[in-house]
């Protein structure tokens, strides 16, 4: 996406208004369809592209998980309840639940395009929080986002940084030693 932009932006920039940009909250929130949400992409970041390019593209985003991934939610399940709380959208979510197998490996899922709430908004967590049932400090929060691992914080969840599976062990074990 770098590349369509008229190169105002850096790689962590982009990264910055992707995540409060008003057409991804509003796609990632399901209050807009895929041709709504590549239209105002192009013109709020002004890419250099049109909107069937820009969503043959975006459909190819997400390819596939970490190495490791569904190894560690094999080994986590028997002992631990396990959620996603994703900011996705209609196009991404059946590819990460059917083709990825998410669907099949977790078993609760807040997927803001069906929850209509993002991360990092508190209410997106108080939702998370209400409907697991439990106190929000005897849940183990993992982002890669430092935004939303801050927010987590605000609403009592022991969240952490982790870029990778590795990462999550390490965490867990930290928290949680065998």
């Amino acid at each position: 996406m770098l590349d369509w932009t008229p190169g105002d932006l850096s790689e962590q920039a982009l990264w910055e208004k992707w995540l409060t940009s008003e057409s991804v909250r509003a796609f990632e929130s399901g209050r807009i369809d895929s041709q709504a949400f590549a239209d105002a992409t192009i013109a709020e970041f002004g890419l250099s592209i049109d909107a069937n390019t820009f969503l043959k593209a975006f459909e190819t985003w997400i390819d596939g998980l970490f190495d490791g991934v569904e190894d560690l939610l094999v080994d986590l399940r028997p002992d631990y309840r396990l959620a996603t709380m994703s900011n996705t959208n209609a196009t991404h979510w059946p590819k990460l639940t059917e083709e990825m197998g998410l669907g099949r490996l977790i078993d609760t899922h807040f997927p803001s395009h069906q929850t209509g709430l993002l991360k990092p908004d508190r209410e997106a967590f108080e939702n998370v929080i209400r409907e697991l049932q439990v106190e929000p400090n005897r849940i183990l929060f993992f982002d890669d986002n430092e935004i939303n691992v801050s927010a987590a914080r605000t609403c009592d969840l022991q969240a952490q940084i982790a870029k990778g599976p590795d990462d999550i062990r390490e965490r867990i074990l930290t928290v949680h030693p065998e």
